[in-house]
């Protein structure tokens, strides 16, 4: 009986171990998304921040990225020590519910992609509404063709490769000087780092606006989403409740929280406490 135990112990001590994979490069990405084919003038728009290992990665927003990576916690520290003095003036308290926060594209996009070449899985976990939700499918197999155009990204040489991924073409371009097969959202697979790429109906574009070498131990490729406290569905399910909440929010809140008042935190229009629906949603992947 001890032996078993030891031995038990031992495989989830390396299985703990490869999950937490030190981060070698952040990259950060202008997110451009048309949701809403009804409004393309008007696409959802953010940064997005990967981290790359040699065999994962973490894709997911910036404000979860800064809730979490130990090197933002400190600097947010530094920040909110020397701004201490006026921080009580600039505090704001919701009352009378919980706070949905959206942009003037509608609800924010709560999301992490997460990839594991060792296991062969990219996993899926988003908050959407007040619930979390997860599921996990084999890594996705890309097949890319390579093409000769070249241009420079970030500082960086970058060739041209196409390939088709969710029912979309996607045009990427890649760093051959950074072997590190990843890319943003669920592209990978290319011979070096992808630090653009825009699906040619132009409705998804993620573009590289700055790449920094980590020297911080502490920051691993791990995820961010307690899926402890996270529902797992199938990917199917997953995208009919992301359309859902995306086309009618207050909708789906009321249905998780039956008898709720949610306030409402709008990070481009401070005073609009409205709720933009979507009224011809486009998933990012179409089949």
């Amino acid at each position: 009986m001890k032996r078993y135990i030891t031995v038990v112990f031992v495989s989830f001590l390396c299985l703990n171990l490869k999950a937490q994979e030190t981060t070698i490069l952040n990259v950060v990405y202008d997110f451009s998304y048309t949701r809403d084919l009804a409004d393309p003038s008007n696409p959802y728009k953010s940064e997005m921040i990967l981290s790359a290992g040699q065999s994962g990665s973490r894709y997911t927003t910036r404000d979860l990225f800064n809730r979490n990576s130990p090197a933002a916690i400190k600097l947010n520290k530094q920040r909110e020590a020397k701004e201490s003095s006026g921080a009580a003036a600039n505090t704001t308290v919701a009352v009378g519910g919980p706070m949905l926060t959206v942009s003037n594209a509608g609800t924010l996009i709560n999301e992490e992609i997460f990839i594991s070449k060792t296991n062969g899985t990219v996993q899926t976990a988003g908050r959407i509404g007040f619930k979390n939700y997860h599921f996990s499918v084999p890594l996705p197999s890309i097949n890319w063709k390579l093409g000769n155009e070249q241009k420079m990204i970030c500082g960086y040489n970058c060739q041209k490769a196409v390939g088709d991924f969710g029912g979309r073409t996607f045009e990427a371009w890649f760093v051959p000087d950074l072997p590190y097969s990843f890319g943003p959202w669920k592209l990978n697979g290319l011979p070096g780092l992808i630090l653009s790429a825009n699906d040619t109906k132009n409705e998804i574009s993620f573009t590289c606006k700055e790449i920094t070498k980590n020297s911080d131990p502490e920051e691993l490729i791990t995820s961010y989403m307690n899926l402890g406290r996270s529902v797992e569905v199938k990917p199917k399910e997953y995208q009919r409740v992301a359309g859902m909440f995306a086309s009618d929010p207050a909708a789906m809140v009321e249905a998780q929280i039956s008898g709720t008042t949610v306030s409402v935190r709008n990070l481009d229009s401070p005073g609009d406490k409205s709720i933009k629906k979507i009224t011809r949603y486009n998933p990012m992947e179409l089949k």
